[in-house]
């Protein structure tokens, strides 16, 4: 699990550096508001991710103390 949310929390990271860098090819987006002009829905999404990743993180460190 914890191997898993680690590739889901890289995956994670690279949507949202391609969703910022999309937003800044387009006309008239600044590279400041970048952010901003990225969608509601891509940036629900992305939190949900994180949230699941850091999840199967914890989970997989829990299972690697049991170890122990």
């Amino acid at each position: 699990m914890f191997k898993l949310g680690s590739h889901l929390l890289f995956i994670t990271f690279t949507q949202l550096i391609v969703a910022i860098s999309f937003a800044q090819s387009l006309p008239g987006v600044d590279s400041t508001y970048a952010f901003e002009h990225v969608h509601p829905l891509v940036k629900i999404i992305i939190l949900i991710e994180l949230i699941f990743s850091g999840f199967l993180i914890y989970k997989g460190y829990s299972k690697i103390d049991k170890m122990d």
